[in-house]
């Protein structure tokens, strides 16, 4: 099923995301806008998989750094500032048989469809940094959602000094305590 699973990715890509820009690297699809807002889909599979049995996630996610464009062109998801997970099947695909192949994508590219509504909900760079300070990136995550230091400290970075200190004047802890210091 390993082979098989490698096939309805591919051809997702081929079929849905390539000709629109989209690079394949593995099983992550990236769209590095001009502006520098990164997108990601990832195919993440389960650790407890055997040669007849693929378990597997999808999840996606929004990525800048401090510059006008992304150094960092094959950024994992996990560091992206927003990550989000589709939820069909309960979050959790599975391939047992050549039979489900055909279902399963199906799910799999009506569940992106969640993706894309949450690409084109945050358009730009300059929008996805407008909701992460003023909160309202809560709304785009399925978890609840906290502005983490590496977040506050790449906004800092950026100029938005003033904007950062006033989320983080009320936090405790060593690493915010010495930003606060150097932003006041």
């Amino acid at each position: 099923m390993q082979n098989q699973f490698q096939k309805m990715i591919k051809d997702i890509f081929y079929g849905h995301y390539r000709h629109d820009g989209w690079k394949k690297q593995g099983q992550n699809f990236r769209y590095i806008q001009e502006d520098g807002l990164g997108k990601i889909i990832n195919f993440q599979k389960s650790k407890w998989n055997t040669p007849r049995d693929v378990t597997f996630y999808i999840n996606y996610g929004l990525y800048i750094e401090a510059g006008d464009t992304i150094e960092n062109t094959t950024f994992p998801e996990y560091i992206c500032q927003v990550v989000n997970r589709t939820e069909g099947f309960k979050g959790e695909y599975r391939l047992l048989s050549e039979e489900d192949i055909p279902e399963v994508k199906r799910k799999v590219l009506e569940d992106l469809e969640t993706a894309a509504e949450f690409f084109n909900a945050i358009p730009t760079k300059a929008e996805f940094v407008r909701i992460l300070l003023n909160g309202d990136i809560a709304k785009y995550s399925q978890t609840k959602f906290l502005m983490s230091y590496p977040i506050c400290r790449l906004l800092a970075d950026m100029g938005y000094r003033k904007e950062v200190y006033d989320i983080i004047k009320d936090r405790e802890g060593k690493y915010f305590e010495s930003l606060k210091e150097e932003l006041k």
